[in-house]
């Protein structure tokens, strides 16, 4: 999983998305033969293999010949409810996958970065400047967290030698303040 965290986003979201489909794609080729073996089980005489050919035509292979006979099903809301989950079987499991590996994508690599960046926005916004946003990943939102720690990074320096020029401001103030009072109050007195 560490390997996969040092790629970029771009490739790292590829990857998943490659593992959901060859997942889906075994899933689904287990349950179509599960599937199968149930509705060649539901014809009788049974066949050693069998392929459709729209919704009311089944062609069955006996031996090496093709052949189409008169069949039974044993139970025929049984046979057709299998086949159209056959048949919808694909889109319901490809989509769980898709939907899994942008979930596990988003978990895994998005989520703390993100709140991370969110949190830190707060914080400055509150003028709370006091904090770190660390990173080990190298892609991009890595990148991202490590620009935006450089920024809090100048606007921490920045407060603070504005803060202190305001405090020489005040100082300098108060010095201007006391020194023309004394004189003032000279004068005064002296009147």
């Amino acid at each position: 999983m560490e390997k996969l965290n040092k790629h970029s986003l771009r490739v790292s979201i590829i990857i998943y998305f490659c593992g959901a489909l060859l997942i889906a794609q075994l899933i689904y080729s287990l349950l179509g033969v599960l599937i199968d073996q149930i509705l060649i089980g539901q014809i009788t005489p049974r066949p050693d293999k069998l392929f459709f050919s729209g919704k009311t035509y089944i062609g069955v292979f006996i031996g090496n010949k093709e052949s189409s006979y008169n069949f039974q099903l044993i139970h025929p809301k049984l046979f057709w409810g299998l086949k159209g989950i056959k048949d919808s079987a694909p889109i319901w499991i490809y989509g769980v996958c898709i939907v899994g590996a942008a979930l596990i994508f988003y978990k895994r690599r998005l989520e703390m970065p993100l709140k991370k960046l969110n949190e830190g926005m707060e914080k400055i916004a509150r003028q709370d400047l006091d904090f770190c946003i660390a990173t080990k990943n190298q892609d991009e939102i890595g990148k991202l967290c490590n620009v935006f720690e450089k920024m809090r990074i100048e606007l921490s320096t920045t407060f603070k030698s504005l803060w202190k020029e305001k405090e020489q401001q005040e100082i300098l103030f108060k010095t201007l303040i006391h020194d023309l009072r004394t004189p003032l109050t000279i004068i005064e007195g002296n009147n």
